[in-house]
């Protein structure tokens, strides 16, 4: 679950600072948490209350109590918040076409790629069925992941709803939620910088050498792209050298 977060977040965190992460937390944390408390709970107790009006013809108080309808409107949003959650880190359907297609084309592939003389005539039926394995737990890990993400979505929207009516300030469940998607942005932060800094470690080390390199020139050369002065060439070939 926390790779699929991890890739979901990546296009936005990966070039971002502390502070451009906590403001980007803090603006995709607090809108829709506004939407799911006081908008959606308004909107749909409003509703309930229309239609128990229109279709009993007596006070919404009396049809049901207060209480028993703010829990089922706060049910139904946090169904709805899970479902989208799920949505969101589950199985698109580009990708199962994608696995889909190589699946069909897998056996032909390893027949086509098992022509060898050194190869035994099952290599090519083994490889499939490893290829197939191995899309078969990536699914069902991509699966367990979205439903992971969904009972923890219902919970979270749960805990928030409730907290705010207990509370009866908005300020107790965006604190709570700010607190709760930082330590997934962080997290997530943290791993990006560590994926980078290794990155560029390898990229580093392949060019370490054991000797100094010295590039020659001739004498009244030129090159492209730079005016023919000292200051101008020295800084063309510090930029080559490195």
């Amino acid at each position: 679950m926390h790779l699929a977060q991890l890739q979901t977040l990546s296009p936005w965190l990966a070039h971002l600072t502390t502070w451009h992460v906590a403001l980007l937390l803090v603006v995709e944390t607090v809108p829709p948490t506004m939407l799911l408390l006081p908008a959606a709970q308004g909107g749909l107790t409003a509703a309930v209350g229309l239609y128990s009006t229109a279709f009993s013809q007596v006070d919404t108080a009396a049809a049901a109590p207060d209480a028993t309808v703010q829990l089922g409107c706060l049910l139904l949003t946090a169904a709805v918040a899970a479902m989208g959650k799920g949505l969101e880190l589950g199985v698109t359907d580009s990708e199962f076409e994608v696995v889909q297609q190589a699946l069909d084309n897998s056996d032909r592939y390893y027949r086509v790629m098992a022509t060898d003389i050194n190869t035994r005539p099952n290599s090519a039926q083994r490889a499939s069925l490893a290829f197939r394995s191995v899309v078969a737990a990536w699914l069902s890990s991509r699966n367990d992941a979205a439903l992971a993400a969904c009972g923890l979505c219902f919970v979270d929207v749960l805990f928030l709803g409730g907290l705010w009516r207990a509370s009866g300030d908005l300020t107790a469940p965006l604190v709570a939620a700010v607190l709760i998607n930082a330590v997934d942005y962080w997290n997530a932060h943290q791993r990006l910088a560590q994926l980078k800094n290794n990155n560029d470690k390898e990229r580093r080390d392949g060019w370490n050498t054991s000797r100094r390199q010295v590039i020659k020139v001739p004498e009244g050369a030129v090159l492209r792209g730079y005016k023919k002065t000292k200051r101008k060439l020295r800084e063309c070939l510090q930029l080559r050298a490195e």
